[in-house]
């Protein structure tokens, strides 16, 4: 963010860029689930784990489908799926709370590059599952 703003900073200046719009959630630019591979959300997992109790809690689900699984086809997310025991509203509740942790970062960082440009935030959702019981969030192993 730094660097467009700098870049295009004489845009800025003569009022030619008056807003900025930035994706967050599953969906946009906010977060990337690759649970062995970042190291910092693997241990963020790991801590919530091990602090609630469970260590053994310490990884995504493996039975959430792929990027493009209807909820219906997988057992983590299909009606009375295992996203309603006790481990899947524990991986819920931590995943959604580390995407508004790093939404709330990603905002920040915008407010002190951008000043006093407006900041447009764009949340997307997969909108075909809209009318079941719960919503996956692009959440795939």
């Amino acid at each position: 963010m730094r660097s467009f703003r700098t870049e295009f900073d004489d845009l800025f200046a003569e009022g030619l860029i008056s807003a900025v719009e930035i994706g967050l959630g599953a969906s946009g630019e906010d977060i990337q689930k690759e649970w062995d591979g970042d190291i910092l959300v693997s241990h963020s997992l790991r801590r919530a784990a091990k602090l609630g109790g469970h260590s053994f809690w310490a990884r995504g689900p493996d039975n959430a489908g792929h990027y493009n699984s209807m909820l219906h086809e997988t057992e983590f997310f299909c009606e009375q799926g295992d996203y309603d025991n006790y481990y899947g509203r524990f991986f819920l509740l931590w995943y959604s709370k580390t995407l508004i942790d790093h939404a709330d970062n990603v905002l920040s960082l915008a407010t002190l590059a951008f000043e006093e440009t407006k900041v447009i935030v764009k949340v997307v959702f997969p909108d075909y599952q809209l009318f079941t019981i719960v919503v996956s969030s692009q959440l795939y192993d």
